[in-house]
């Protein structure tokens, strides 16, 4: 088994696209709270999940690296007497999530990382 396929097995590569989908989901969240009382602004999210589950299910995991997320409209809410769909206390809840998981992540890999330094250690 080759070095590679030790340190980017599945669980480091779902983990690194994960850690870049939740950077530019953070990005997509403040852009939604700096426009929370712009007249007509429609609150924006990633679309995602859809691609990143096919490529998951598929099997084949080095497919997970080609899931770019897209910035889409939200109109899941109704928009205000402004046009603004955009709800601060929402968006502050999806930041605080957002910023969990991406902390979850990243310890992850620092402790998967960790692990691979360790037996290496014990090996030389």
């Amino acid at each position: 088994m080759a070095i590679n396929e030790v340190i980017y097995d599945d669980s480091t590569l779902i983990a690194t696209k994960m850690l870049d989908i939740t950077s530019k989901r953070q990005k997509v969240i403040a852009n939604n709270i700096a426009n929370a009382s712009t007249p007509g602004f429609i609150r924006k999210e990633l679309d995602f999940q859809k691609k990143l589950a096919e490529q998951v299910e598929s099997g084949d995991m080095r497919n997970v690296e080609s899931v770019d997320p897209t910035v889409v409209d939200d109109l899941t809410d109704a928009p205000k007497m402004d046009g603004n769909n955009v709800n601060v206390s929402t968006e502050l809840v999806q930041l605080m999530q957002n910023g969990v998981l991406s902390s979850l992540l990243g310890r992850a890999y620092t402790t998967k990382m960790n692990i691979l330094r360790n037996s290496m250690k014990s090996q030389s």
